[in-house]
């Protein structure tokens, strides 16, 4: 660090720095990396005793990181110790309470209390929280809103409606107040309004709430998904499920609506948990293409306003949360007009990503895509199925041409991932030692639970796009079973005769919806130099008695395949004639070629290995 190298190792300003990194670690979840940093900032912070940087601060800090990580007792200790610490330094005349930390302080014990389900010990730490930070920062200051929405909490906790409700109505009026239209800090009490709303049996008033918190993460989310790595992606995740839920009551209750509703939790679910591949891709684009690249210089320039929006969105929120005499107006107008203009730099950069460069950004940052859009990509003959598993439930959309269902199934996040670990077990031959055969009951079970619901359109469907969601993304859909198995399946000749679910429909996995766009629009067809040629009977030098299993990776050397490895394996043991009878629409014609001259060769191994197959396959198309 350069701090490090000019001030020292325990100087107050390298604590600030080591806090500072920490914050940037706790942003994007590394909750493991932030924790060391914070230690070594609040030990040099106490040992330096400086009003450079106050221990308070790093204490604070370390507390909340044990606190998201359910270690509520060591997150109580350095509370207690940070109110220790701020009660010493006020020191008389003046009492503990005249200072605006100490009302930040026994927020977050009421909040620790809360979590505990320690309810009358929240509720007075929040009730001296509120005092003092009235006192200090007036009643309406955007400080007072975190405040009023916990307090808002516990009463909706207690059943105590009436209460909560002011107290969330004040605190959206606050934040209205100070903060831009469709700032996402918005969303928080317009949620908790709708969860208040839900809990009174008022589902159309909660459905208008929650539609207005949709509303404000909307366009922030489209603008922001490749961000989406800091803390704040759960909550807003949270917003857009119960929209879904909400949305699927109302819907319930007035049947008119229901399609309308089906086509807008459609696009709302593909709002949900952005594709992880999309921020990667975004990295290594900017990280590895060439300096005078185009794409390239685009998603920098992409990367570096985004970054600035976050700084100077941070700047605004802090400015406006200062006590009313240390508020700088000018200032604060000064960054909200810088914040103006890179919101709408990025959504030129944006804009200028979509039209120049489709394929990239419908893979990096997909816009979602429209229920009848969606519709109309999909073939007389096709059908799409489209997962979202929350905690307690999972919900499923499947479409044709013509028509669309929304299912809410009853099976959580953990319930799924113990039945999909059970079925890839038996798949596995690294887990499933014993050869046990596969688990077809459950595996029925499981396709009466999630697809069965979706069965009446996949009627008639030759392919079925499938975009999965949690444990679904590791289960080969194929392997379920669509009819009661008459027996389990003791030997592999047993599995002959199960329904599976692979023999009624071509199955293709897309990582997200707009996938299916990109894929129809952007996808060139090609034609091979030469006709196919495949490997029926393969010279093998292996002993034939030799252990057949093998662990695919063993076969490479990083991205190419280790000939050496391959010819290692023991041969076939069927008669090479053996493969000529389920032969259609090819021909079997006799050919011996080496590794070098064999189509492809370069990308798979080196030239000038030996011979490795006797027999090919030769399409006659």
């Amino acid at each position: 660090m350069i701090r490090e190298k000019a001030l020292g190792l325990e100087d107050p300003w390298v604590a600030f720095t080591l806090q500072e990194l920490a914050g940037v670690y706790i942003y994007q979840g590394r909750l493991s990396e932030a924790e060391p940093l914070y230690k070594r900032a609040l030990a040099i912070a106490e040992k330096a005793a400086s009003r450079v940087f106050d221990p308070i601060s790093p204490m604070v800090a370390l507390a909340d990181a044990y606190r998201s990580e359910g270690r509520y007792r060591d997150a109580e200790l350095l509370y207690i110790r940070a109110r220790a610490l701020q009660e010493k330094t006020a020191g008389p005349p003046f009492s503990p309470d005249d200072d605006p930390t100490a009302g930040f302080i026994l927020h977050r014990l009421g909040q620790l209390a809360y979590l505990q389900s320690r309810y009358t010990d929240a509720k007075q730490l929040y009730n001296r929280a509120l005092v003092i930070t009235n006192k200090w920062s007036g009643s309406d200051n955007i400080q007072i809103a975190p405040l009023l929405v916990d307090m808002a909490l516990l009463y909706k906790d207690e059943d105590r409606y009436a209460a909560a409700e002011p107290l969330l109505q004040r605190a959206l009026a606050i934040r209205q107040k100070f903060l831009e239209a469709g700032h996402p800090d918005v969303a928080a009490p317009l949620y908790y309004l709708a969860l208040l709303y839900e809990s009174e049996g008022q589902s159309d008033r909660a459905f208008e709430y929650i539609k207005h918190a949709v509303n404000n993460l909307e366009r922030h989310l489209r603008s922001e998904a490749e961000d989406r790595t800091d803390g704040k992606a759960e909550n807003y995740d949270r917003v857009l499920f119960k929209y879904i839920s909400i949305a699927d009551k109302v819907s319930t209750n007035s049947p008119k609506e229901r399609d309308t509703l089906i086509k807008d939790t459609f696009r709302v679910s593909q709002l949900v948990r952005p594709s992880i591949t999309g921020g990667a891709i975004t990295s290594m684009t900017a990280r590895l293409a060439a300096g005078n690249d185009a794409l390239a210089s685009v998603v920098r320039d992409r990367q570096d306003v985004g970054n600035r929006w976050h700084w100077l969105n941070h700047a605004v929120t802090k400015s406006i949360s200062l006590q009313p005499n240390r508020r700088d107006l000018a200032k604060e107008n000064s960054l909200r007009d810088d914040l103006a203009a890179t919101t709408q730099r990025l959504d030129t950069l944006n804009e200028r990503i979509a039209a120049e460069f489709p394929a990239y950004s419908e893979l990096s940052n997909p816009n979602p895509l429209d229920l009848k859009a969606a519709q109309a990509i999909l073939e007389v003959d096709e059908a799409m199925l489209v997962y979202l598993v929350d905690g307690n439930e999972t919900w499923l959309w499947a479409l044709r041409r013509d028509s669309a269902t929304l299912s809410r199934i009853e099976i959580g996040m953990k319930a799924l991932a113990v039945e999909v670990a059970a079925l890839r077990q038996r798949l596995d031959p690294a887990l499933n030692t014993d050869k046990l055969p596969f688990d077809a009951a459950r595996a029925y079970e499981l396709y009466q639970r999630i697809i069965s619901p979706a069965a009446p359109l996949l009627d008639g469907a030759r392919l079925v796009f499938v975009v999965a969601d949690g444990a679904l993304e590791s289960l080969p859909l194929g392997v379920l079973v669509t009819k009661p198995p008459e027996h389990e399946p003791q030997d592999p000749a047993d599995h002959r005769d199960i329904a599976w679910f692979a023999r009624e429909h071509a199955l293709t996995v897309l990582p997200s919806v707009s996938a299916l766009r990109a894929l129809r629009q952007y996808a060139t067809g090609g034609h091979a130099a030469s006709a196919f040629v495949g490997v029926g009977d393969p010279v093998l030098a292996g002993k034939p008695e030799g252990e057949r299993r093998v662990k695919t990776a063993s076969l490479f050397r990083g991205a190419l395949a280790d000939v050496s490895a391959v010819r290692a394996l023991p041969p076939l043991p069927e008669p090479p004639m053996n493969c000529a009878p389920s032969l259609r629409t090819w021909v079997l014609a006799r050919r011996t070629f080496t590794l070098e001259n064999a189509p492809q060769s370069r990308y798979y191994a080196k030239p000038g290995s030996t011979a490795t197959g006797s027999w090919s396959l030769r399409h006659m198309g």
